[in-house]
């Protein structure tokens, strides 16, 4: 009997080291297993905006399952947006709460290196609304916010920590021109142009390609001898498109992209742009006092917008 307890407790004794690491090595995988999406911003205190985003737009389940890629405002890009207080979210529609994440998703996982050698990349959001991408040795951007940090994992996911909230528009390059009585001028040498080459229309309203407009506001109509908007009506629209295409981009441009140096616009113009402290920009007829950008970035559906005070003329 004595000799079958020795046995038992001897037994007992060699199991123990081996229950223990068990034990630990459960322990560590539970420490180290990666939360959800919604978990992580939960336990995250740069985040505390961002979580109640979340909750109050109905979102946060949502981020508990399937695959998806956030770039996630930190408490420091609120503040930016004068919201400094989760308890400010409160008072914000639970749809626009809604859209401002939507419009902050990918629909699958995207981890900083797929953006590698990448120089701007029109990618859909959640919204199906645009999102420009900017990746290079020393960026990484959407729209114009800096990814502060990249790839916190998450088990259905990843997050991107950024230091703006991107806006969203409901408007491409041609809506925004046409709501905005300010350059009207500009609209109609839109639509006559349009009318003629609908081709071009078409491409240049579609969604599906980004573009930069320079976009003379109706004084810088009036200046370069279109002294009603009669004028434009009853001009050439061969004429109207030349300087219609003239003033677009075949790729979008941030403020931030732009490097003194020539580009080519979607009608074959040469522009010549100038980067030091302002920004001028300037086709071939353009003389003496340069066209300069006076407001920029305003970002559309398809598209960035630069508003400047003349008309290039190529």
């Amino acid at each position: 009997m004595r000799s079958f307890r020795f046995q038992n407790i001897f037994r007992a004794a060699l199991a123990l080291p081996f229950l223990a690491l068990l034990l630990v090595s459960c322990k560590d995988e539970g420490e180290i297993r990666p939360e959800t999406i919604s978990d992580v911003i939960q336990n995250d205190s740069r985040f505390t905006v961002l979580r109640s985003v979340l909750k109050q737009g109905g979102m946060s389940d949502a981020l508990r399952t399937g695959s998806y890629t956030l770039f996630a405002p930190t408490d420091e890009a609120f503040r930016k947006m004068s919201i400094t207080d989760p308890g400010q979210v409160g008072s914000l529609s639970r749809d626009s709460l809604r859209a401002v994440v939507q419009y902050l998703m990918l629909d699958s996982l995207h981890l900083a290196k797929d953006f590698d050698a990448l120089n701007k990349k029109q990618i859909k959001a959640f919204d199906n609304s645009n999102l420009f991408i900017t990746k290079d040795a020393g960026r990484f951007l959407v729209n114009m916010a800096n990814v502060i940090q990249a790839d916190i994992m998450a088990n259905n996911g990843v997050i991107h920590a950024i230091d703006h909230v991107p806006s969203t528009s409901k408007f491409t390059l041609a809506g925004w021109i046409s709501a905005n009585p300010s350059f009207s001028f500009f609209a109609e040498m839109a639509t006559r142009a349009f009318a003629a080459n609908p081709d071009l229309a078409n491409q240049l309203t579609s969604e599906n390609s980004s573009f930069t407009l320079f976009a003379p506001a109706n004084e810088a109509f009036i200046a370069s001898g279109f002294a009603t908007i009669d004028d434009i009506t009853n001009s050439d629209p061969v004429i109207l498109t030349s300087i219609l295409t003239a003033h677009i981009l075949p790729k979008a441009y941030f403020t931030t992209d732009l490097a003194t140096g020539q580009y080519v616009s979607v009608g074959g113009h040469p522009l010549l742009i100038g980067v030091d402290g302002k920004i001028t920009v300037s086709a071939e007829q353009n003389s003496g006092t340069l066209p300069t950008i006076t407001r920029s970035d305003i970002l559309t559906k398809n598209g960035i917008i630069h508003v400047v005070d003349r008309v290039l003329l190529p």
